[in-house]
């Protein structure tokens, strides 16, 4: 499945701090469109989704480089564990 970022969800930030959990979700699902961010959430039982969507309403925006390397993190991880699978 081929992901492409919407590039108008990015927004500057001088962000120092690496994003993990909820946060780092968020931050991937809303630079997604919504089909993609769909198929990504269809799994994710209720608490999990709330804990996203808290980490949405506090996010602060990121930066086009710090979306793009997230984004990367993201597909090595995910190509990493399909193949151990």
């Amino acid at each position: 499945m081929d992901i492409e970022p919407r590039r108008e969800a990015v927004a500057p930030l001088n962000s120092r701090a690496a994003l993990a959990g909820a946060k780092r979700a968020a931050a991937l699902l809303l630079a997604l469109d919504e089909t993609a961010a769909g198929k990504l959430t269809a799994g994710l039982d209720v608490s999990e989704l709330a804990a996203i969507a808290r980490a949405m309403e506090e996010l602060e925006p990121l930066a086009a480089p710090e979306l793009e390397a997230l984004m990367e993190r993201f597909a090595t991880e995910t190509s990493a564990a399909r193949r151990a699978a």
